[in-house]
């Protein structure tokens, strides 16, 4: 079938194919020999600069044998004197950076050819510190006064990771197109280019100058790269890699490092599952290449140092089989001489990952989120977990699987058995199954990984293939999918030619070379050339395309327009009053030029005059009655610890409407709607997309939004949220995400030194001053949040001494416990109640302390934090009784027994129980307990971070709905990133994880949210919806309405919700608004 397709296709175009690969005119292997001499030419060595000591080339190159290497401070690189004055060029090299690349503070220089003295007449191959390709030709009188030419081409930043060999080429005719490929996959590209020719001019003595690894000898600012550079070929002509594709036999090591995969190998008969991997199944087995020892943080913030040699000579390596109704894994994991295990567990499920253990990721559907997790310590106790998401995971769940092992003082081996019906994974039918095995513990040197996830290890895009019917069968159905849509395509004939030979080649590539697990990478990125020449193809002519993009996805800024994508044309909209409406969508720039697009909400139907972009749309349309309520974000991109691209951060377009948007790039847009003050009925207008640079027509998609007849306003829930930064941004966001409570901090600290001045007895020598209390509540209020509902939540910290000892002017005074201490602790409660009163009319009922964090241990162990906490909140409440208290207790390990007793403790002095959302997922029976032992108000929290999913997010009211605790949905933390810096992923010393959902910096008093942030905040209008429908069914029901249907349809939408992605529950919210309608009109 793939033959007659292609068949088809060559006689449409009329073309006979034939692919050569032209060779090169230079190439520099950097072998001993030196440099080699191709058609004729050669080129010696340092003529006219440094020569190439030998101990500047190095082992390690790529696939075996030498390299440069490339070291600022010794200036190591090579320069060489040659004279190349051609209008088309190609340019290829491999490089591979150290640690010290990515910390560089400026770009640094690949190539660097000078046809002139420093900054005259040049051409600058780079890449920038956040990992952007770039090159720039440039071309100045002899004197350097007047720049003649330029030509500069930069993409998006792209994870260069050190260790791995990158394949860079630059090709470009003058007066046409410059392109730019990593890895054969084309990276950026731009018209208009110049090329070597327009370098020609008088050179002075000793020029023209090709330095490979940094730039012009004699500048201070070298801009040297640092690491090992190989295989520089040079071109008179543009040359298409797919034709040129060389992979050398040393660098058939076996399997992919950039996208790693392992063909299951089908046996007849399974292993027995012993820990011995001394077995036929084995030894036919496909193993992975050795796992790669992730470097340990050093002392720099965000740098990272090298492990110990003999931990990367003694990694791990793994194998996978079937007989068709057991999926089986084995892993050798060698142990490093004088290691010893750390070996703990003596059951299953006894925090194995914190042993020398391994861990078994497997997705058995990429189309879908749900992910595995088995870890097998070195004794064969396992755990096993399951994540319906990235941050939702179901802890030790029911388990078929057997796993065994055998430990010796040099080596541990794990065998691992699991029923495919327990994973619901059809081998045959599955559009892909990806997985992960890593190593964990002290014989690992810490930690190590099959696949590329980083530090993260649950991160399913970075996974490898698993492939049970081999390589060449998985490429080929791939290519059939990608020739599919060519035969398809409705385009001329003559378009279609033009991707022709590519298909011929890569065919001819694929029965050669699918099963040569060498060959992986350059066949892959082979297909993705074919894809984005399709899609060149179906939008050949348009300058740029509004779509719908993945607006929840982790997507890079190079997305790939998808060859069937539409251009939006409607998008409907509903939302009830007082809510808030989010929607994504994508811009693409299909020019090679940059844009800077300006959105823009215009009248329906669009009017005869020329619309003036400067003005608001008139008041008497609904265009001018959105506008005021709508505000248009753009989703920048970043990267987190795995270095994937997360577009996390909103931040607001200038003047609401403009953004950039580099050739060939996706820039995510939202749309949102804040519907307070919009009355009952349907708005329609125009949301524009015109670009300002360009002659392109302006674009545009119709906007309908409905809003319907309910009110969210109606249903007052509290919302609370932990978070540090404290001024009026803040307070803004509060009051837009309908924050009731404020965290004010900790009293006693420095900017919270509100307690008064006792003397030893507990007498109090000078009264508190509030003034910082103070600062924060009006602040708050001026934000516009609500006084009549605003509530305050002090964390008291009683777990430190100096805290609880009620510090004033930064020195302790009373001791915990003591009638002194009850004594002054009480005297402050009771000015803090008269001073809330009077001034601000909040009574202490609307006052939340919480004196511990996570309190653990035995009730009636006087050392443990939980005996303290039971001690505080009986404190606080003889202090007074109407302050209200809260704990989070930790029901973890160190918890023994039945929590009931316990549960009836804190019920004497605790009004509210906060639950770490992930103890409920363990002890579901938590709540029931809870619930008989008294009379708590049930708030949640998560610790989550940027890396999450926002399904996880928006999900947590959905859990809440479904156990019916209030609203409080917190998590750690709304503000906090690790380093102080949420832009950056890799500070923060040990711990690095960044928790915020907000970005800001105080100094501009500004912040920008996020997609989680936003998600969150749907499932809080979820939670309200659901709230809204239960209180009119109540109603319906005290009228003797007969609601049984729409009953058993909340039910529905109340279990859909726990198991529905991020699109499911959107659409759940329209049930629940079309249900809240039903049940509206029922109730009156």
């Amino acid at each position: 079938m793939l033959k007659n397709q292609l068949t088809i296709v060559l006689a449409l175009a009329g073309l006979a194919v034939a692919v050569a690969a032209p060779a090169p005119v230079y190439h520099w292997d950097f072998e001993p020999s030196g440099f080699k001499t191709v058609n004729g030419r050669s080129v010696a060595p340092g003529g006219g600069g440094r020569t190439l000591p030998a101990s500047f080339v190095v082992e390690g190159g790529y696939g075996g044998g030498s390299a440069l290497q490339c070291q600022p401070g010794e200036h190591r690189r090579q320069v060489v004197r040659m004279e190349m004055e051609w209008p088309a060029f190609t340019l290829e090299l491999r490089f591979r950076t150290d640690v010290e690349f990515k910390a560089s503070a400026k770009p640094t220089s690949l190539v660097y050819y000078m046809a002139h003295s420093w900054r005259r007449r040049y051409l600058d191959l780079y890449v920038t510190p956040e990992g952007r390709l770039g090159v720039e030709i440039n071309v100045r009188t002899d004197d350097a006064k007047t720049q003649l030419k330029n030509f500069r081409l930069e993409g998006e930043p792209r994870d260069f990771r050190p260790g791995v060999w990158y394949t860079v080429r630059l090709a470009a005719q003058s007066g046409g197109k410059c392109q730019l490929w990593v890895d054969s996959v084309l990276y950026q590209e731009a018209a208009g280019a110049l090329a070597l020719a327009d370098l020609a001019g008088t050179y002075p003595e000793a020029y023209p100058l090709m330095i490979l690894g940094g730039a012009f000898p004699g500048d201070k600012n070298e801009r040297q790269f640092t690491g090992l550079m190989d295989d520089v070929r040079l071109w008179d002509q543009v040359v298409d890699p797919t034709a040129t594709a060389v992979i050398p036999a040393a660098a058939a090591s076996g399997i992919s490092i950039s996208d790693p995969n392992l063909v299951l190998k089908t046996a007849a008969n399974g292993p027995k599952v012993d820990g011995n991997l001394d077995e036929p199944v084995w030894n036919e087995a496909e193993w992975t290449a050795p796992f790669t020892v992730l470097d340990k943080a050093a002392a720099a913030l965000g740098a990272f140092e090298k492990v110990e040699d003999k931990f990367v000579t003694h990694a791990a390596k793994a194998a996978m089989a079937t007989d068709g109704q057991t999926l089986f894994l084995a892993v050798k994991c060698p142990v490093p001489p004088g290691v010893e295990y750390k070996l703990t567990a003596a059951k299953d499920n006894d925090n194995i990952w914190s042993d020398d253990c391994i861990e078994f990721f497997l997705r058995p559907d990429i189309s879908q989120p749900l992910f595995f997790q088995y870890l097998v310590n070195a004794d064969g106790w396992k755990q096993v977990l399951r994540h319906r998401d990235i941050g939702l995971t179901d802890m030790n769940i029911a388990s078929q699987a057997q796993a065994r092992s055998l430990r010796t003082p040099t080596q541990f081996s794990i065998e691992l058995a699991i029923p495919l019906a327990e994973l619901g994974l059809d081998l045959k039918a599955s559009p892909g199954i990806t997985f992960n095995v890593t190593r964990c513990g002290p014989t690992a040197g810490g930690l190590s990984t099959w696949a590329p996830v980083g530090q993260v290890f649950a991160n399913p895009p970075r996974f490898g293939k698993l492939l049970p019917a081999g390589r060449a069968a998985f490429l080929a159905q791939q290519f059939a999918e990608v020739e599919a849509d060519l035969v398809g395509m409705a385009v001329a004939p003559t378009l279609k030619a033009e991707a022709v030979p590519r298909f011929a080649a890569f065919k001819e590539q694929l029965e050669q070379r699918g099963d040569d697990p060498a060959s992986w990478d350059s066949l892959n990125a082979g297909l993705q050339n074919l894809r984005n020449s399709l899609t060149k193809i179906a939008l050949a002519g348009k300058p740029f395309l509004l779509w719908s993009g993945k607006p929840w996805a982790n997507t890079p800024p190079n997305l790939p327009v998808p060859l069937t994508v539409k251009a939006l044309e409607t998008v409907r909209l509903r939302m009830a009053r007082n809510g808030k409406v989010v929607y994504g969508f994508a811009f693409s720039n299909l020019t090679d030029r940059a844009m800077l697009p300006r959105i823009k909400l215009i009248p329906d139907p669009l009017p005869e005059k020329p619309i003036r972009y400067n003005r608001a749309p008139a008041a008497d349309t609904d265009a001018g009655l959105l506008a005021p309520h709508v505000t248009f974000k753009e989703g920048l991109p970043m990267q987190d610890q795995s270095a994937q691209t997360i577009p996390d951060p909103l931040a607001p377009l200038i003047l609401n409407a403009l953004f950039r948007c580099q050739p060939g790039c996706t820039v995510p847009l939202w749309m949102e709607i804040d519907t307070s003050g919009l009355t009952t009925g349907v708005y329609r207008a125009l949301v524009q997309v015109r670009p300002t640079c360009c002659q392109a027509e302006p674009q545009h998609f119709r906007l309908e939004l409905e809003i319907v007849d309910l009110d969210l306003g109606e249903m007052e829930v509290d919302t609370f949220n932990y978070c540090y930064v404290k001024n009026r941004a803040a307070y803004k966001v509060f009051r837009d995400y309908g924050f009731t409570y404020l965290y004010c901090g900790t009293p006693g600290q420095r900017n919270l030194d509100i307690y008064p001045q006792f003397d030893q007895d507990g007498n109090v020598i000078r009264g508190a001053d509030f003034t910082h209390l103070d600062q924060q509540i009006d602040e708050a209020l001026a934000a516009g949040m609500n006084p009549a509902t605003l509530k305050l939540f002090f964390f008291l910290a009683f777990d430190y001494t100096y805290w609880r000892s009620l510090m004033h002017n930064g020195k302790r005074q009373l001791e915990f416990g003591t009638p002194a201490w009850q004594k002054g602790f009480t005297a402050w409660v009771a000015q803090l109640k008269a001073h809330l009163q009077n001034k601000y009319q909040i009574s202490l009922d609307r006052v939340v302390f919480n004196p511990e964090d996570e309190s653990e241990g035995e009730p009636d162990d006087p050392k443990s934090a939980m005996h303290l906490a039971l001690a505080a909140v009986k404190a606080i409440k003889q202090a007074d009784p109407q302050v209200r208290t809260m704990l989070n207790p930790h029901f973890g390990a160190k918890l023994t027994g039945d929590p009931s007793g316990l549960l009836r403790r804190l019920a004497e002095h605790t009004d509210i129980i906060e639950f770490y959302r992930p103890h409920l997922e363990r002890k579901p029976e938590l709540a029931a307990l809870a619930r008989k032992a008294g009379n708590f108000e049930f708030w949640i929290y998560h610790i989550l971070s940027k890396g999450g999913a926002p399904l996880s997010y928006r999900r947590l009211y959905w859990q809440n709905w479904v156990d019916d605790f209030t609203a409080v949905c917190a998590y750690w933390h709304f503000d906090s990133h690790a380093g102080y810096d949420g832009f950056n992923s890799f500070d923060g010393g040990k711990n690095t994880a960044d928790y915020g959902v907000i970005y800001s910096d105080e100094a501009s008093d500004q912040i920008i949210t996020s997609r989680r942030c936003e998600a969150w905040f749907q499932g809080a209008i979820d939670f309200k919806l659901a709230r809204l429908c239960e209180r009119y069914l109540a109603q319906a029901q005290a009228k003797g309405h007969d609601v049984a249907a729409e009953a058993e349809k909340l039910k529905e939408v109340k279990q859909c919700g726990l198991q529905a992605d991020i699109d499911g529950l959107a659409a759940l919210q329209q049930e629940l608004i079309d249900l809240a309608l039903v049940l509206k009109r029922k109730a009156q």
